[in-house]
């Protein structure tokens, strides 16, 4: 739907090899504005919903701020 994307970092633990995504959906009606790719810092609550209709339910952020923000100097999570 227009009002949700996906928020979502890459994380390895070894290389770039075993990098997989991680992410939640949002529902913010300001998502149209948002730029496809772009980084966002968020806050909010997690709600349980469906991203799709038919989805089994899983967390949803509902966020009480959305920001844009910069690249971090690394696109990846290392565990």
């Amino acid at each position: 739907a227009e009002n949700q994307f996906m928020v979502a970092r890459f994380t390895m633990s070894c290389c770039v090899a075993d990098a997989y995504a991680i992410g939640l959906p949002v529902i913010y009606e300001g998502a149209p504005d948002l730029a496809e790719g772009s980084w966002v810092h968020i806050q909010g609550t997690l709600q349980v919903g469906t991203f799709r209709p038919g989805d089994d339910p899983l967390p949803i952020i509902t966020p009480t701020l959305v920001e844009p923000t910069d690249e971090p100097d690394s696109a990846y999570l290392y565990s």
